[in-house]
């Protein structure tokens, strides 16, 4: 079974979609962050 046919499975690319959703708010989040603790340097 190839990678593409796992790809196909509508389950597969939810999970994929759910776990990419997680990543991009955890990125969101740090981003924010670390936005807050560079600003507070700069002063």
């Amino acid at each position: 079974m190839g990678s593409g046919n796992l790809l196909n499975q509508p389950k597969t690319r939810e999970r994929l979609a759910d776990l990419y959703a997680d990543d991009v708010v955890a990125l969101a989040v740090l981003q924010y962050l670390w936005g807050i603790l560079t600003d507070q340097e700069k002063e």
